[in-house]
């Protein structure tokens, strides 16, 4: 019986895992990419989410990866209250602003237009700033992006002081994101200051649910957020298990005489 050399096996195995990982980096990438308001950041969709009134703000989102969204359409919902189980009934008063002064692009900040814009959730103690987003398919782990600003009067151009938190309420989590905190003036230093990336997994129907709370301003405060796939490992570490295998096997292999 002939045997193909061991170096052979290996380079052939180290090509496969290449390949595999290339693939699987090529398949994660960001799904949908909003700026809530009505100026738009380059790179991200516009949702005007309306005037200051109560009741949810909807919208619907068209999406090519039909892998992590089977329908290609993702829906979303923005509602202030304090139902994390029911989006409906987190019908409560929600303030749209337009901040001409946020922070001018600086060195590695590129998104003042994304904080020129704020939704703030004004319904009082005990509630919170509630995204939905459904389409997503079942159980999948997704990473999402979201940034909480908004920009006191003087200077014009630094933070207002406060915490933000992002919570995952996806079917009835109660999980803390991340929450950062601002002090009075503060200005970013890079594209993701102000803002809090987390994981979350959605629901047997496809839906994750996040909540901003915030003493920023109101409740709850977001002015946009980024939706991401997680890449797939699986692939990539079978096939490193494979070469692991083939050496293990070539050093029991006893020597041909």
């Amino acid at each position: 019986m002939s045997f193909i050399p061991f170096r052979t096996l290996f380079l052939s195995s180290l090509t496969v895992v290449t390949f595999l990982a290339a693939h699987s980096s090529a398949e994660a990438g960001t799904l949908v990419s909003v700026d809530l308001g009505t100026t738009t950041q380059s790179g991200f969709q516009q949702w005007n989410v309306g005037a200051d009134g109560t009741g949810l703000r909807t919208t619907t989102f068209t999406i090519t990866d039909f892998v992590s969204v089977p329908g290609g359409l993702l829906t979303a919902y923005l509602g202030a209250g304090n139902d994390a189980t029911n989006i409906n009934n987190d019908s409560g008063t929600i303030n749209t602003r337009i901040r001409a002064n946020a922070p001018a692009n600086s060195g590695s900040f590129t998104l003042t237009n994304l904080l020129n814009d704020r939704v703030v959730s004004t319904t009082g103690a005990g509630t919170g700033l509630f995204l939905s987003l459904s389409g997503f398919a079942p159980s999948t782990t997704f990473t999402i992006q979201v940034w909480g600003y908004d920009t006191q009067n003087s200077p014009a151009t630094g933070a207002k002081p406060g915490t933000f938190t992002l919570y995952d309420r996806t079917a009835g989590a109660n999980t803390s994101l991340g929450s950062f905190t601002t002090t009075a003036g503060q200005l970013p230093t890079d594209n993701n200051t102000f803002s809090v990336i987390g994981t979350v997994t959605s629901d047997a129907n496809g839906v994750i649910v996040v909540e901003s709370i915030s003493n920023m301003d109101g409740t709850g405060i977001m002015n946009g957020f980024v939706v991401s796939t997680v890449p797939e490992p699986a692939a990539t570490s079978l096939a490193l298990c494979g070469i692991v295998t083939l050496a293990a096997r070539r050093r029991r292999r006893p020597t041909a005489r």
